[in-house]
């Protein structure tokens, strides 16, 4: 396939896609999958895409995993991936989960505009008697020293307990496809994909302040 056919089939996939689709590339979720504890039973993944991490988690059949998201043709592919999952085409952030279960484990790669919303909602959903019950997210390694979502942390009743930095900058998938591997037009000539400017980590955030491994600088 030439480039020009390449980026008009890449330009008709892209026209409902936005900088909060992301998707996670398969060597960060299966290191993400492989921080699953095999005592986690009760797992969330709020946007789970096409499955990219939930497919990776060993043992599914033997747990409880609900996973969500808005589009319905993703959810279609993430039940092919990962059929031991129950999938969902729901907003997270805008619907009832029932039966309410508490959760051992939210695993995700939230959109990043709404980073917080997606840590407060699903702190509210953690098993608060589990010690271990935690939330494990793909997130920019900066993400809290914008003053506002430093200050949006604080107020909750958590912690930072471990972060997973990734070495260099992560080549994210549009579709399937690396950024680096797609082309955008720029003065009339088609062009690989520069990917999001930034760098990015794994969060373990838990419940309560005691135990961070991090202190902010004011």
């Amino acid at each position: 396939m030439n480039n020009t056919l390449l980026f008009d089939k890449q330009q008709l996939e892209l026209q409902n896609w936005t900088n909060d689709d992301w998707e996670t590339p398969e060597k960060i979720a299966l290191f993400m999958a492989q921080l699953v504890s095999i005592s986690d039973e009760y797992i969330l993944e709020p946007c789970a895409g096409s499955g990219q991490i939930v497919k990776y988690i060993l043992y599914p059949y033997m747990r409880n995993i609900l996973c969500m998201d808005i589009n319905d043709s993703r959810v279609e592919k993430g039940r092919c991936n990962a059929p031991d999952c129950t999938w969902l085409v729901s907003d997270f952030l805008h619907s009832e989960i029932e039966p309410r279960t508490d959760l051992d484990l939210v695993i995700t790669n939230p959109p990043f505009t709404k980073c917080m919303e997606f840590i407060d909602r699903s702190l509210q959903m953690l098993n608060f008697t589990n010690p271990d019950a935690r939330l494990l997210f793909l997130m920019p390694s900066d993400i809290f020293q914008a003053k506002s979502r430093s200050r949006a942390f604080s107020k909750l009743n958590a912690h930072i307990h471990h972060i997973y930095p990734i070495v260099g900058r992560v080549d994210y998938l549009i579709n399937g496809v690396p950024a680096s591997q797609t082309y955008v037009e720029k003065n009339g000539k088609l062009v690989r994909r520069s990917g999001r400017q930034t760098c990015d980590a794994i969060w373990d955030i838990r419940p309560g302040k005691q135990g961070s491994c991090t202190t902010f600088i004011n």
